[in-house]
């Protein structure tokens, strides 16, 4: 039986934001030159280099001793970094460490301190790609605690004690990419599918959102659907509403930022049709493909 799928997307807080330049690489770890160990007193922090998702990698090696102690990597831009109305910083992470606490703060021109704060952070062990927002900084401390969030002059990065313990913290990939809601009205995105019936031609709207339901045809052993947003978009959510009698029961909701690397953000083994509501925070790519089984 062929499934027949109508699919809906929401963007987070439902205020989509669009990439409006290409990311930049501020460090791909090829050296440390730029970075510099800052532990507590108590503490013990080194720099080194290590094997990277690609190529090399920063490693945090440190050893937390009292409950308030932290190990910092710093990294001082050459070039103050202009900050957009909206943006994000990506990276990598894995860490070989017990539950504690992660901090990806910015040093801004005014010496505000500006801050993400993860509490009794379960760290990966493989690469997992941290995307990190304005809306998640918050100001932490500084001077000018009334001066708003414009310009960059260090990075941290920092593991602060919650059951403290040696461990090596490890990052590759650092990027920046700035947004802006205005080229909302340039983007048109566009889907496709590995197959459809007669009849089954999906459609969508500039957004994303099928206007017209898909039918993959009989005989497709591997049935996906993309949507190429055409630019990158923040996505919070997916609904899937199945043709009554007509659904997949297991299926994987995937993003990409290049069409080519995908990852998998949501997986359903036991749909019993209707509506599928998929929640997706903080989630963010060019791409979306849904993957069903056709078992």
């Amino acid at each position: 039986m062929t499934s027949r799928v109508h699919l809906a997307l929401g963007a987070a807080l439902f205020a989509p934001t669009l990439l409006i330049a290409q990311p930049r690489l501020i460090d791909a770890f090829d050296s440390t030159s730029a970075w510099t160990a800052v532990p507590s007193e108590g503490a013990s922090a080194t720099i080194a280099l290590a094997d990277g998702q690609t190529g090399r990698a920063l490693a945090l090696e440190f050893e937390l001793t009292r409950t308030y102690s932290y190990a910092i990597a710093r990294c001082d831009l050459v070039t103050p970094l202009e900050l957009p109305e909206d943006f994000r910083f990506t990276f990598d992470l894995r860490a070989e460490t017990a539950v504690n606490n992660f901090e990806f703060k910015l040093v801004d021109e005014h010496d505000n301190v500006w801050w993400q704060r993860r509490l009794d952070f379960a760290y990966p062990r493989d690469w997992t790609r941290q995307s990190i927002r304005r809306r998640h900084l918050t100001l932490a401390w500084g001077p000018q605690p009334q001066a708003p969030l414009r310009r960059v002059k260090s990075i941290e990065l920092v593991i602060s004690a919650g059951n403290g313990g040696r461990g090596r913290l490890l990052v590759d990939n650092l990027r920046f990419e700035g947004f802006d809601a205005r080229v909302a009205a340039a983007a048109q995105a566009r889907v496709s599918v590995s197959s459809a019936a007669p009849g089954g031609e999906p459609s969508c709207d500039r957004a994303g959102n099928l206007t017209k339901p898909w039918r993959f045809a009989p005989g497709d052993t591997a049935p996906q659907l993309t949507l190429d947003f055409g630019v990158s978009r923040e996505i919070g959510g997916v609904m899937l509403e199945w043709a009554a009698g007509a659904f997949a029961a297991a299926y994987d909701v995937q993003l990409s930022d290049d069409g080519v690397a995908w990852t998998t953000v949501g997986t359903v083994t036991a749909g019993n049709g209707g509506r599928d509501w998929l929640y997706l925070p903080d989630q963010q790519g060019r791409a979306l493909r849904l993957v069903l089984d056709p078992g």
